[in-house]
């Protein structure tokens, strides 16, 4: 949890993200990413698979601009 706190992510946010409209890919190594919104604030939030429906987290912050824009086309359309 050092590192997300690291890029000033808070609980809340991660929760908040996650439990609205959300955009998720698989990316390597059973890893996936989810965009979500937190007030305004969107978070790229990095899970690992650790079984079918247990996960581990590993990072999240601030999205970049380009996966903002992928949320926004994706989501809030």
């Amino acid at each position: 949890m050092d590192h997300i706190r690291y890029h000033q992510v808070d609980k809340y946010e991660i929760e908040e993200a996650l439990s609205g409209k959300g955009y998720e890919r698989k990316i390597p190594k059973k890893r996936y990413i989810i965009l979500g919104d937190s007030h305004g604030r969107i978070p790229l939030v990095i899970f690992d698979l650790i079984r079918s429906s247990d996960y581990e987290l590993i990072s999240a912050y601030d999205a970049p601009d380009k996966m903002k824009k992928l949320y926004k086309r994706r989501i809030k359309k």
